[in-house]
């Protein structure tokens, strides 16, 4: 049952073709074991358009008529960049990403220190790295859960006006819905306590993992954690380092593991995984981030560069429930709209 949930929700709210529009599909795969790449970065970086791969590695992406001149751009951690020009697009396309040979073939030997260091100055670079000014986007939400069979009981998906404020402050944006739907394939009474379109379309603020300076990244915390270079990858076609972190032995400040992936030229964060630890896990009322009730809560969340400045591009939030459910609250930026943004109206 699961797959073919899938399958008949997977069409996006917006027709395929409408005037004005058309519309690319393809795959992306990895060149070297042709299997498919999930959450590939798809889009045109000069027009701040795009979307990401499936767990398939399929996209589709909707693109006004008057960028047909433009080049459209893939990319992918670890890989080198795909471009070609739209207009020389016939039909649906395969694209086979080579991996991008590294740049230091051997992991980088570092003490501790000097990769605080590197958090340290990404966490000054923040004002310049990201936009010190609100922004206006387009995004496309999706929310469901499974049972403890992994069979999908319910759905809920929309396209939203995102308001994010700036960088140089704590203050949270503003969320608007476009179009929505909600699917339930159970008794109501058996979601009422657990779901419904709830709070996981704010994940453009709450999983904004720069923005809200989760506490892998202050200073303060650094005794808490425990950090190495894991590996160098690419991004972009820039070199990338790969921070793992964890808690230090039986120091239960730390609330969190995973893994920062930090720019080497820019020192802007680009991309970062991470998990709530067990007994983190277990405090209540710890917003942004889920914990209470959950066995576990796992997030990826990726960044895009447009004109200079990092946006958010992807937030992925995977949670545990008590029953064994995975409650999974998805969203991908599809356009970061040029100039100063604009308050959503109430």
């Amino acid at each position: 049952m699961r797959y073919l949930f899938i399958l008949l929700l997977f069409p996006l709210l917006l027709p395929a073709q409408q005037e004005g529009y058309f519309v690319l599909r393809g795959q992306v795969l990895n060149a070297k074991t042709g299997s498919p790449l999930s959450h590939a970065h798809v889009g045109i970086p000069q027009r701040a358009i795009g979307t990401t791969s499936g767990y398939d590695g399929k996209f589709t992406l909707k693109v006004p008529e008057y960028y047909r001149s433009s080049e459209l751009q893939v990319s992918y951690l670890g890989f080198k960049n795909f471009q070609r020009s739209i207009a020389s697009i016939n039909g649906p396309l395969t694209i086979r990403l080579q991996p991008a040979p590294s740049v230091l073939q051997e992991i980088v030997v570092m003490d501790e220190q000097k990769i605080e260091d590197i958090i340290r100055k990404a966490v000054r670079n923040i004002p310049d790295n990201y936009p010190d000014y609100p922004t206006s986007m387009t995004g496309f939400y999706r929310e469901s859960k499974t049972n403890a069979d992994q069979d999908y009981v319910y759905l809920a998906e929309g396209v939203l006006d995102l308001y994010k404020t700036s960088y140089k402050n704590d203050k949270e944006g503003q969320v608007g819905l476009v179009q929505g739907r909600q699917v339930t394939l159970v008794p109501e009474e058996e979601l009422r306590n657990s779901t419904g379109f709830s709070s996981g379309h704010l994940a453009a603020d709450r999983f904004d993992f720069v923005k809200n300076r989760e506490d892998f990244l202050e200073e303060d915390n650094f005794g808490a954690y425990k950090y190495w270079i894991s590996s160098i990858t690419t991004h972009n076609d820039r070199p990338v380092y790969v921070i793992g972190f964890d808690q230090e032995a039986g120091d239960k400040r730390a609330r969190m593991k995973g893994e920062l992936y930090i720019d080497t030229l820019s020192y802007a964060f680009v991309r970062a995984s991470f998990e709530i630890l067990p007994d983190a896990q277990r405090k209540y009322n710890d917003y942004p981030l889920y914990t209470g009730n959950w066995k576990g809560n796992r997030y990826f969340v990726n960044y895009r560069e447009v004109d200079g400045r990092w946006h958010l591009s992807e937030a992925l939030r995977e949670g545990t429930w008590r029953d064994g459910g995975i409650y999974t609250n998805e969203l991908i930026v599809t356009e970061v709209k040029p100039g100063r943004g604009k308050v959503i109206p109430y």
